[in-house]
């Protein structure tokens, strides 16, 4: 066997464990995303008392609703949350 062979098999096996770790990743993504927009599905069913105990309100819902199909929506509704918390407490320092 030459070294050129040598390498280029070498490199060869390289590549397959990069791929399927890629790969894993790609469906562990997905797998995660499609449970959190089942589990967002869930609290269209709260009321508006238990969507305040957690920090959202009814439009919120609406608003995460909107974005597309592959994008995970506790994401977006984490950030909405975020502001909000934080725009209460510069509000509340600013009154201190």
């Amino acid at each position: 066997m030459k070294t050129f062979e040598h390498a280029s098999q070498t490199m060869q096996l390289a590549v397959r464990p990069a791929f399927a770790a890629r790969a894993m990743n790609t469906l562990s993504r997905m797998f995660r995303v499609w449970q959190n927009r089942r589990d967002f599905s869930r609290l269209h069913e709260m009321t508006d008392w238990e969507l305040k105990d957690i920090g959202l309100v009814r439009s919120d819902l609406r608003c995460a609703s909107d974005i597309a199909f592959g994008v995970d929506p506790t994401i977006q509704l984490s950030s909405m949350v975020r502001d909000r918390v934080e725009a209460v407490q510069h509000i509340a320092r600013r009154g201190s």
